[in-house]
């Protein structure tokens, strides 16, 4: 018995018949049990582009199978609809081959064999050098939908509008009073991260049952689509290299009133005015004593041999991981040798050494470091908000909003079942296993519930105030403070550190 599984592809950018796919998937499934001892277990359908394999999720899924020895024979209508990229295509192979399953392409009616490589091969090249032309006419299009200004096509969802038919929208109340209430908290000088709590709070959610999050709200308040106006291409995929990269502003697609507009273009650009303000204010500067980094002294040190600043790194020592601040020219190019131009001589620092140097440092400028009482209070205070808002709230969100887009699935499955693309066996199939994964996901819900009503924050306070009070957590916390006062420390190869302070506490 050979067991079987069907792959079917299209794009629907080449496919000139709205039912390619359906007509595909049918043909192919008819093939498979019309042959005797071939059994179908599993079927792949997707309407993805062949030129690259990241976001074709049942291909991917196929070649899991296949490693997990799954199946003896693969179907495919034939080459192209494999892939459209030689490499795509030569990985496939290997794959195949290396767990002894068959190729049968139907068109042509043959299994694949290593006579056929050459040909087939070659095939791949054709299909690949197909999508190259193909893009270039897709970006030939673009250009002149940007000098005639027509046959633009909106395709995307947008908070605050509903697509009732090709280009055209309108707007959607509730989504829109949301959207209105952003510009009003943003008036009122509100951030973008305040903004999404706020609004999350009040019950606003995105179209996936979700959060809307600070750089969503950032864009969303930002977008000339707010006033109506559309602006298309803005970011284009360069064939070779398969990355996107950001078209010039000259070369965007710009549509006025493409959309009913939810707020006038006057207020908006009032609205930007006060955003544009606002990031001016809180845009730390460099030389602001508070801008610290990720790390404690990302940025204040500096190699006075190359004037490069210094780089955090790992290394192991009798076993142990510990920290060392060393220059990023070293950390790039390795210790300059005699004859050599790149590269750089200056030494390590240990991180807990220079934590100890610093210590003696500010003591012999009198510096006051914070008392004990006053770290422990404000980093108490801080862990108490962040107590509020609970991890496993967040948790229980996302885990919310997977259930809501299985339940998407699961409806999007029977519209298959009842168009033909899937048979019962196969909706049975993913069917049971959609349920399995939202019943595992309700019950993980049902769980943190519980958990949430006996964790206690009171409990949690008492034990973060004990750990705060051991003397290393403390010296680390006020080497902290200090730092935010300290615009550089300079570091030369002899080992000789200067310390430049802000100003004395």
């Amino acid at each position: 018995m050979e067991y079987v599984c069907i792959y079917n592809r299209c794009s629907t950018e080449e496919e000139s018949q709205v039912n390619a796919l359906q007509i595909q998937a049918e043909e192919s499934r008819e093939l498979v049990n019309s042959k005797q001892d071939w059994l179908l277990v599993k079927q792949y359908v997707e309407a993805q582009s062949g030129t690259s394999c990241k976001k074709r999720t049942e291909y991917l899924r196929m070649l899991d199978d296949i490693e997990n020895h799954m199946y003896t024979i693969v179907v495919i209508k034939s080459v192209d609809r494999l892939a459209r990229n030689t490499k795509d295509w030569y990985l496939f192979l290997d794959c195949i081959m290396r767990n002894k399953v068959k190729l049968f392409l139907y068109l042509e009616q043959k299994f694949y064999t290593p006579d056929d490589s050459l040909s087939i091969g070659i095939k791949a090249i054709l299909a690949e050098e197909f999508s190259r032309e193909l893009s270039k006419k897709i970006k030939n299009s673009h250009k002149r939908r940007r000098e005639k200004c027509s046959d633009y096509n909106i395709t995307c969802e947008m908070f605050g509008w509903n697509k009732i038919g090709q280009n055209r929208y309108e707007i959607n109340e509730k989504e829109a009073e949301a959207y209105r209430q952003g510009f009003e908290l943003a008036e009122k000088g509100y951030g973008f991260r305040r903004i999404s709590n706020y609004m999350y709070e009040k019950g606003v959610r995105n179209r996936k049952n979700g959060k809307i999050s600070d750089v969503q709200w950032r864009k969303m308040l930002r977008s000339k689509r707010a006033c109506g106006t559309m602006v298309l291409h803005c970011t284009e995929k360069d064939f070779e290299t398969g990355k996107r990269y950001v078209v010039p502003i000259k070369e965007r697609i710009v549509i006025e009133n493409a959309l009913p507009p939810i707020v006038s273009r006057e207020y908006q650009e009032r609205v930007l005015k006060v955003l544009d303000e606002r990031a001016k204010r809180t845009n730390i500067c460099k030389e602001h004593p508070n801008n610290i980094g990720r790390y404690p002294f990302s940025g204040k040190i500096v190699c006075m041999k190359c004037g490069a600043p210094f780089y955090r790194c790992k290394i192991k020592k009798d076993g142990k991981t510990e920290i060392e601040w060393k220059c990023k020219t070293t950390k790039n190019e390795g210790i300059k040798k005699n004859d050599s131009v790149k590269g750089c001589v200056n030494i390590r620092i240990n991180e807990k050494e220079l934590y100890q140097y610093l210590q003696q440092v500010c003591e012999q400028k009198a510096c006051v470091f914070p008392q004990n009482e006053e770290i422990i209070k404000r980093i108490l205070e801080l862990m108490k908000k962040v107590w509020e808002q609970d991890e496993k709230e967040k948790t229980k969100e996302k885990l919310e909003g997977q259930y809501v887009r299985l339940k998407a699935q699961k409806d999007k499955l029977f519209e298959k079942l009842l168009e033909g693309v899937i048979g019962d066996d196969d909706f049975l199939f993913y069917r049971k296993k959609t349920d399995e994964q939202m019943h595992n996901i309700k019950e993980q819900i049902e769980r943190i519930k519980i958990e949430c009503k006996e964790d206690s924050i009171e409990d949690k306070y008492d034990k973060l105030k004990k750990f705060l009070q051991e003397e290393f957590v403390l010296n680390e916390a006020k080497m902290k403070e200090i730092l935010k006062n300290i615009r550089r420390i300079s570091v030369y190869p002899d080992g000789k550190k200067d310390v430049d302070f802000y100003e004395l506490l």
